[in-house]
């Protein structure tokens, strides 16, 4: 059995989208992995983070990396860097810092109001390590055993949830400062999913108003 588990979830596995997404993956050294390709078809009305619960359980206790189709990866380096964030950083979720399409600045990740409002956290010239939410285009979970995986989520939210939800335990989410990610790595207007915002404010509104900031790591980004 491969030591690290790649999930790739997709709705056509043919689409020239995911063929590129695949295509940079293969320019890594992918010895020590397993790509798991998910077509889960275009009439799947399933809820995303279901699928994805369900794919991580194939993973059977081995590190997880979960990208999403349409995003690339133009380091070859990058399953080492996500590896080392995690090592360096004693985080249970790691993302990499995603470039914005339209302005190209750099998304580290996302701070939050207690309204479930994502802010991006772009580049002041801060060192960021540790974030509140991480971007969803590629996503490292050295333990999964240790995550939960809400099945109610139909997009992206998902991850945002596991991220606020490793802070509620004590564990910590952080960006692995050196990696970029193109493509569709960011959430988007289009991509968030109003039920699913809903849900997380009522799962997360007291938490995040009155603790989540709390924390020394990301005391900084809290927003009034």
């Amino acid at each position: 059995m491969k030591e690290i588990l790649i999930i790739l979830n997709t709705f056509d596995l043919n689409h020239p989208v995911t063929r590129k997404t695949i295509e940079y993956l293969k320019k890594t050294d992918l010895f020590k992995t397993e790509l798991f390709i998910a077509d889960s078809g275009y009439e799947n009305d399933e809820p995303y983070s279901k699928r994805i619960k369900a794919y991580m359980a194939y993973a059977d206790g081995r590190p997880v990396v979960i990208i999403k189709s349409g995003v690339l990866v133009k380091d070859n380096d990058w399953l080492e860097k996500l590896i080392n964030t995690s090592e360096a950083s004693g985080a249970s979720i790691v993302g990499c810092v995603g470039i914005s399409e339209n302005t190209r600045n750099k998304i580290y990740g996302y701070t939050l109001t207690d309204k479930a409002a994502h802010i991006t956290i772009e580049d002041d010239g801060r060192d960021v390590l540790y974030v509140p939410a991480v971007t969803p285009g590629l996503v490292y979970i050295p333990r999964p055993e240790e995550i939960e995986i809400d099945e109610h989520f139909y997009g992206n939210m998902y991850v945002t949830d596991i991220c606020v939800r490793a802070w509620s335990q004590g564990k910590k989410t952080a960006v692995s400062q050196a990696l970029l990610s193109y493509g569709d790595s960011l959430l988007s207007e289009s991509s968030l999913n109003e039920a699913d915002i809903e849900h997380l404010r009522n799962k997360w509104c007291y938490y995040i108003k009155a603790r989540l900031f709390l924390n020394e790591d990301i005391k900084t980004f809290c927003v009034s």
